[in-house]
């Protein structure tokens, strides 16, 4: 599980690789995002999820500010 409270630097896709061999390896990752709020970061964190998800295994969260 990984709680994100700042902007991802990263590219599309150095996540997109990353996910890939998370996947490869039948690691599942839960993302709760409480800070960014733009929608660039949110989409690519929601790529992520996708992309290393193998079937229900991943979940991704954004939480609204407030």
């Amino acid at each position: 599980m990984a709680f994100v409270a700042s902007p991802v630097e990263e590219d599309e896709a150095t996540l997109v690789a990353l996910a890939k061999k998370l996947r490869k390896n039948n690691i599942a990752v839960d993302i709760v995002n409480f800070g960014e709020q733009k929608e660039e970061h949110i989409a690519k964190l929601q790529k992520f999820v996708d992309t290393v998800k193998k079937g229900n295994n991943c979940f991704f969260l954004n939480i609204q500010p407030g």
